[in-house]
């Protein structure tokens, strides 16, 4: 017979076997394997569980499990994160972190003055932290099932019209900064995130198409230096966006301007690299392109921000009863859900729309 185990400090999996010799033939044989690997799966909490604390385990396992499976950005941010939770309970045995320790850690951050939003973090990290615990068997049960996830306060999405973006950018045209004013178009045509439209490379643009491809985003790896990484935020993240007329004639513009810029530096600007570079032509970061945005959207009386272009297209959109599944898709997002819980505001003739039906469906 044979059965699966897992070992309670690496989370590895393996086969075992034994003769079976009581009677019943293979039926039996397959029953009492099956009976072994269940028990062993219900097992009480590992022996290891009760040895350590959560700060061994974070510092010893969970953060190497993190930096070896998910991005440097997503890594540093867990870091930072599951410090903090260490400084409430890093001393608690593993085994004793319950539902009522978790409650008195946010009760006591309530305390201390932090936000509902990081509470929810802290409270979100902690709780994978343990689901991985849970995994590798180093504990037995689910304690963030007792605790209360803490709620928070959602707030409107900051939204600019399209016709703000575009009388955004018509003054960045007249400013004589082509690529700033078609940094804002791109954004609010296509509803891309700004990191995704800041890594965008002519490689990605088919003007004679209309269309660009989407699969780049800008990495954060330390305060001040940001990399392109050739991997999504999540698989619905690739994805192919058709521009307006409008945005593509800007985008020939700037690919003209672009070779302009590389014959009078005697080749040093790139001519096909970045479509939207900084002024010597690095990576813009996206911090950078917020504050040119800023400084211009002041000075005449416009919204701010470059996020606030992307869901100003997609509130549009969804407004003129562009199918929810259609905009998800555009923007990259992970379902149709997050959509609808982001953009909410923009659908108040909905509403309406039952209640007409209900009362014209006899007529």
């Amino acid at each position: 017979m044979r059965w699966t185990v897992t070992d309670p400090v690496t989370g590895k999996r393996s086969k075992r076997s034994k003769m079976f010799t009581g009677s019943g033939g293979k039926r039996a044989a397959v029953a009492e394997a099956n009976h072994i690997e269940a028990t062993e799966r219900a097992a009480p909490t590992a022996t290891e569980g009760r040895k350590t604390t959560l700060r061994g385990f974070i510092t010893d396992k969970w953060l190497l499990h993190v930096r070896a499976h998910t991005s440097v950005t997503t890594a540093r941010t867990n870091e930072q994160r599951v410090a903090r939770v260490l400084e409430y309970i890093g001393d608690k045995p593993l085994d004793k972190v319950t539902g009522q320790v978790i409650d008195a850690m946010v009760a006591q951050m309530v305390t201390d003055g932090v936000s509902d939003f990081m509470r929810r973090h802290f409270y979100d990290v902690l709780r994978t932290a343990l689901r991985q615990a849970r995994k590798w068997k180093l504990i037995s049960g689910e304690p963030w099932i007792d605790a209360t996830r803490p709620k928070i306060t959602k707030k409107r999405a900051k939204v600019a019209s399209l016709d703000d973006s575009y009388t955004l950018a018509d003054h960045f045209w007249l400013a004589g900064k082509p690529i700033a004013a078609t940094y804002v178009e791109t954004i609010a045509d296509s509803g891309a995130r700004p990191g995704e439209v800041l890594a965008l490379m002519w490689d990605a643009v088919d003007l004679d198409a209309g269309v660009i491809d989407i699969w780049r985003a800008q990495e954060r790896i330390s305060a001040n230096h940001y990399q392109i990484k050739e991997t999504p935020k999540n698989d619905v993240s690739v994805r192919r966006v058709a521009l307006s007329q409008r945005t593509i004639a800007s985008l020939r513009k700037l690919k003209a301007h672009h070779a302009e810029l590389h014959l009078a530096s005697g080749g040093i600007w790139p001519k096909d690299g970045l479509v939207f570079p900084s002024q010597s032509a690095q990576l813009w970061t996206v911090r950078q392109a917020g504050q040119v945005i800023k400084r211009m959207a002041d000075k005449h009386g416009l919204t701010t921000g470059s996020y606030s272009r992307r869901h100003g297209m997609a509130s549009e959109m969804l407004a003129h009863q562009v199918p929810v599944a259609v905009v998800s898709e555009r923007m990259g997002h992970a379902s149709n859900k997050q959509t609808l819980d982001t953009y909410t505001h923009a659908l108040p003739q909905h509403a309406d729309a039952a209640v007409d039906w209900l009362n014209n469906r006899g007529k």
